[in-house]
Formats: structure tokens, C-alpha cells, sequence
């Protein structure tokens, strides 16, 4: 879950919003050879039907390409620069988009056959809400952990481009001036956003400055790392591309980190107490449009609110009754303090936390062939999150395979242990691996059936459709009887009160005007995370990517409703194996648009 439950990958520029769920599914990466996207045995063609349609998608293609770092990255291409994240970056983005929404317009979709027009409405729909780009821009802050993985590519790209040749060499100059120009734009970003009124809250600005702080040693190795990647270089050349770089980091880069760490102690002293898109001018309009664009559906804050509160009634009594059977001191309200108290959910060590989430791996493995025809190719794996990023990170992210980095491995959180009882560490592999977001990534990257724009998990921000399909493979789970175990059970319905109320929190915090306090209240009550966790999570809600939690549940709820819809109708015919296959071979993409492609698969008229 990018989330806590996170995924990353690197953008373009397009809006944050759409680049956080673009981040929020895509790769940063391992380190095994061997992995490349294979077709399933199935075939099926690579291409686009329509002509027409198939000349705007080339053309949309390659404009891409030149400027897509993640794409450039995941195929192992040399990468000289990371979008800075300009206004005039977002202003061009919208003139794309705005054309090639003019040219698919042209297009006779009536004419076009199923899989084409699907292909089109999955790009329609894209383009449609990267014309917000230049209005989301004044609303986001590109500080937290959250809204920084144009950096974390930067360092991925800077560890992966080859040095061997002089081209190979200037664009790795090239990319440190653009993480310097990154960082400088970031500050220039903040003050004009606090022009107009919509200033980083003081709450957000401190973790945030010790963010970049802790960046500087990451920094530092840019200069020091190339030294046995370029021993093999002449005298001559070697020390001249060691002077260079180490010109670029001590001087521009770190510079750059410097001002901005001081930027945002200032704003940490001076900003506003209060948190929330909802506290601005114009907020609760942009937060209404973030809700719709993570769902992908129209939807309205307060049925967000209701259906998550709904949620946390039904789990509350579920557990309170587990409690009493389980004997637990307090019931439902003495569980916080009965896990701190329970050696059991207590990590020795971060390796220790790998070994119960490789455990719960082989828990599924053998249950999986009765629910899926298919399964990835490339393999799976934990590993424990940067230091840098743990500070600001409730549990992790996965991170999906590449052709340089092939395994899908979900990247944990392995400090204050203490503070992480690891109740939850079952359904978080199902969610995150098997057969959750490894499953439906790894499948749509070798799934050669689809067309190529498809299969590239950066290019699309589906957010409700990747989480909650992680967060339906989660429940599968549940029927392999994964969760028959009190215990078991209770920890997942601990994760998924958790995630359920996010839908109170987020819409609390960004429309309905919680303070910090209020939500952190909610979640005391309601959730079984330690304040430390609730801390970072609600910060995470208001001021780093708002909306983006709501998909979670969201995308759960339709993926759930169109299998009851589909087992109703079809009754003794219903496959599940089948309709895990209508839901994932078509690949990510909005959640309207699943509705009607799962129905048609199944011959089912769209209400």
C-alpha cells in the first residue's frame, strides 16, 4: 500500500496529484538480473486496431518518452534530468494534454472496436485531468516524503547510468544541476504559494525540513559513489568528471538543500497552526475534484465520510467481540496497550520483520492457483525502506520489478520496532505482494496483450484501482482461510479500520475542518496505531498528497460490488478465476471505466 502502503515511481509533470498516484504505482528498484516482461501464454496483439486512434497514441507516445523519468528508468535508459517542477512545466502540460484531447475528439468512437475504445477512454480520461495542472500546482507541497520521489528517482537514475563513455558522463552532470534546479524551484514554489495565501502549515514544515537535512549524506555519496565506477577511466578523465561532480554537489545541489532546509524552518516557525485544503481560498473545491480524480468516480465528501464511519461501526464491534475471546484486559479499548505488551508482536530486529513477512508469503503461495489462472513471472521479496524515508512513512511502499531491477519487493519500515506490533503483517503481504500490488503490477507489465502505453505503470495514476485491488486481494485472502486464526483476524480487521478511516480523516481534515487534534483524536479511538504512526499519517492526509487515501476503500467497495453484482446474475456460473482475470488483464484504469469493461466481459448490461 504506498500507503502506509506506498508504491513509487517517478513522474513527468504532470500534477501532483496525478503524479503521486503515478508515483504511488510504479518502481524503485532492486537489484537481481534476469527479469524482462514476457507475454502470457495467451499472446494478443501489442498494437492499436485503429489507425487513427493508433497515430495520436504514437504521437502521445514519443512526446513522452523524452520527458518521462520514471519510463526512462524501469527500461534502463539513460536519464539527464528530472522534471524541476516549474508553473511553466505544468502550463506545457496542459497544452499537451488540451491537444491531444482536440485529436481524439476527431475520432469516430462508435467505429472503434472494444479493446480500442477502451484504450481510448483510459487516455480521454487522463489527458482530461491533467488539465488541472496548472490550479493544482498553487495547492501542493512537494516537501514531505510523499510528494519527493522526482529526488528519489534522481538518486536511483544516478546509481544506475553507466559512466563509461563521455555522453554517459555529462548526463549525469545534467541530472545533478537538475536536482540542484529541483530544490530551488521547490523554495521559489513555497514563497509564491504563501503570496497567495495557501502557506505550509508550521506542523508539516518541521518534519520536512528534517527531511532535507537528513538528504545531505545521500547527497554527499552523488560525488563519492562514482569513484569505482570510473576507475576504470584514464588519469586524465577521471579526475576531470571527479572535479565536476564533486563541483555540482558541494556547490549548486547543496546550496539549494541548504536555503530550502532554511525555507522551511522558517515556515515551521511562522506557518499557520492549522492543516487542510479547506483553510484556503478555493480549497474545498480542489479537494472535491482530488476526491474524484483518487476514486475516479464523482463522488461526494460526505458519502465518503459516512461509508468509512459505517465501516469502523461494523469492524468496532467484529473486534470488540475478539477481544472478549481472545481476553484481552479493556476489551476493544485495552488493545493499543495489550499489543505493546504482547512479546509476540514485537520485532527483535528489522531482519525479523523480514522473516515473518517472507513467512506470510509462504502462507499463500499455495493457495493461489485456485483463485488466479495467472501468475507474475518475475519473483518477490521484502526489504527494509531507506533511513531517510522512515521517519515519514507509517509501514512502506512496493516497489515493482524493472528491467534493471526485476523483483517486486515491498519495502518495510524497520525502526522504532517497538512502536510497530506486527499484528498486521499478514494482510499487509497480501495487500502489498500476493495477491495484492505485485499481482496486478507485474501481471500488466509482462501482459503483452495490452497495448505499450498500457503497460506502463507510471504513465497512469489509477490510484483507486491499485489500491483497491490490493485491498480486495487482502479480503481474498481471508476466504483462502488466512485469517481463520483469531488472531489473524483481528489484525486484519485492525489494518482495515485503519484504512477505513482514512475516509473520516481526510475528508475531515480538507472539508470539513478538523484540526490536527480532531483527527488525531478519531484515530486514537477508532484505529490501533501508535500516536507516533497516527502523527505522520495525519500530516500525510492534510498537507502531503490529500485524497490520495480515499482510494483505498473506494476502489475496495467497487471491485467487491461488481463480484456481487456479476454472482447474482450469474449464479452457479459465476467464476472466480475468471473474473480476476476481467478485473486484471485489462490493466489499470478508472474506476467507472472497470465498471463497464467487467460487465461487458461478462455480457452484463451497465445500469
Amino acid at each position: 500500500m504506498h500507503t502506509a502502503f506506498l508504491r513509487s515511481a517517478a513522474p513527468t509533470n504532470r500534477p501532483l496529484s496525478l503524479r503521486v498516484a503515478a508515483l504511488l504505482c510504479l518502481a524503485l528498484l532492486l537489484a537481481v538480473s534476469g527479469w524482462a516482461p514476457t507475454a502470457r501464454a495467451d499472446g494478443g496483439s501489442n498494437g492499436i486496431g485503429d489507425a487513427g486512434l493508433a497515430q495520436v497514441i504514437e504521437r502521445y507516445m514519443a512526446e513522452r518518452a523524452s520527458r518521462d523519468v520514471s519510463s526512462r528508468l524501469q527500461q534502463g535508459l539513460l536519464v539527464e534530468r528530472i522534471p524541476v517542477g516549474s508553473l511553466d512545466e505544468a502550463r506545457e502540460e496542459i497544452v499537451s494534454s488540451r491537444r491531444y484531447l482536440d485529436e481524439l475528439a476527431t475520432l469516430d468512437q462508435a467505429r472503434l472496436e472494444a479493446r480500442d475504445r477502451l484504450s481510448l477512454e483510459i487516455l480521454r480520461w487522463s489527458l482530461e485531468q491533467r488539465t488541472q495542472t496548472e490550479r493544482n500546482w498553487w495547492y501542493e507541497f512537494p516537501v514531505t516524503a510523499y510528494t519527493t520521489f522526482d529526488l528519489t528517482v534522481a538518486f536511483g537514475a544516478a546509481a544506475a547510468n553507466p559512466l563509461a563513455t563521455l555522453t554517459d558522463r555529462q548526463a549525469y552532470l545534467s541530472l545533478l544541476t537538475s536536482m540542484a534546479e529541483r530544490i530551488d524551484t521547490t523554495r521559489d514554489r513555497l514563497a509564491r504559494q504563501s503570496a497567495r495565501g495557501i502557506r505550509l502549515p508550521a506542523p508539516a514544515a518541521a518534519p520536512a525540513a528534517e527531511f532535507f537535512r537528513s538528504l545531505q549524506p545521500r547527497f554527499a555519496a552523488l560525488a563519492t559513489g562514482i569513484e569505482p565506477r570510473i576507475a576504470p577511466l584514464d588519469t586524465t578523465a577521471r579526475a576531470a568528471f571527479s572535479a565536476e561532480v564533486r563541483q555540482r554537489v558541494d556547490g549548486p545541489l547543496e546550496r539549494a538543500r541548504t536555503a530550502l532546509v532554511a525555507a522551511l524552518d522558517e515556515a515551521a516557525r511562522t506557518g499557520p497552526a492549522t492543516v487542510g485544503l479547506s483553510q484556503y481560498p478555493g480549497g474545498k473545491e480542489v479537494y472535491r475534484d482530488l476526491a474524484r480524480f483518487h476514486t475516479s468516480l464523482d463522488v461526494d465528501p460526505a458519502d465518503l465520510r459516512d461509508y468509512g464511519e459505517a465501516r469502523i461501526r461494523r469492524n468496532n464491534g467484529e473486534i470488540e467481540a475478539l477481544a472478549q475471546q481472545l481476553q484481552i484486559k479493556g476489551g476493544r479499548a485495552g488493545i493499543r496497550a495489550w499489543l505493546q505488551s504482547e512479546k509476540r508482536f514485537i520485532a527483535r530486529s528489522p531482519e525479523d520483520v523480514a522473516g515473518r513477512y517472507r513467512r506470510a508469503m509462504a502462507r499463500i503461495t499455495p493457495l493461489l492457483p485456485a483463485y488466479f489462472n495467472h501468475q507474475p513471472r518475475a519473483p518477490w521479496g521484502v526489504r527494509r525502506l531507506d533511513a531517510a524515508a522512515e521517519a515519514s512513512m507509517t509501514f512502506g511502499y512496493y516497489a515493482p520489478p524493472s528491467a534493471s531491477q526485476p523483483v517486486g519487493e515491498y519495502h518495510f519500515n524497520g525502526s522504532r520496532l517497538t512502536d510497530r506490533p506486527l499484528i498486521f503483517t499478514d494482510p499487509i503481504i497480501y495487500h502489498e505482494l500476493l495477491p495484492g500490488h505485485h499481482f496486478q503490477i507485474a501481471l500488466q507489465l509482462e501482459n503483452e496483450s495490452l497495448p505499450p502505453f498500457r503497460r506502463r505503470i507510471g504513465e497512469f495514476g489509477f490510484n483507486a484501482y491499485t489500491e483497491g485491488w490490493a485491498e480486495y486481494a487482502a479480503e481474498v485472502a481471508g476466504e483462502m482461510g488466512l485469517y481463520d486464526d483469531p488472531y489473524d483476524r483481528l489484525g486484519r480487521l485492525m489494518l482495515d479500520s485503519f484504512l477505513s478511516s482514512r475516509l473520516v480523516v481526510d475528508t475531515g481534515l480538507n472539508y470539513f475542518g478538523w484540526t490536527l487534534e480532531e483527527a488525531r483524536r478519531y484515530m486514537l479511538e477508532n484505529t490501533y496505531q501508535s500516536a507516533t504512526e497516527i502523527d505522520t499519517e495525519t500530516l500525510r492526509y492534510s498537507t502531503a498528497i490529500p485524497g490520495q487515501a480515499l482510494g483505498y476503500k473506494i476502489g475496495y467497495r467497487v471491485i467487491d460490488d461488481l463480484r456481487r453484482e456479476l454472482r447474482a446474475s450469474q449464479g452457479e456460473r459465476f467464476d472466480i478465476k475468471a473474473f480476476h482475470d476481467a478485473v486484471l488483464d485489462g490493466g489499470a484504469m478508472p474506476m467507472g471505466i472497470l465498471q463497464r469493461h467487467v460487465r461487458s466481459t461478462f455480457g452484463v448490461p451497465t445500469p
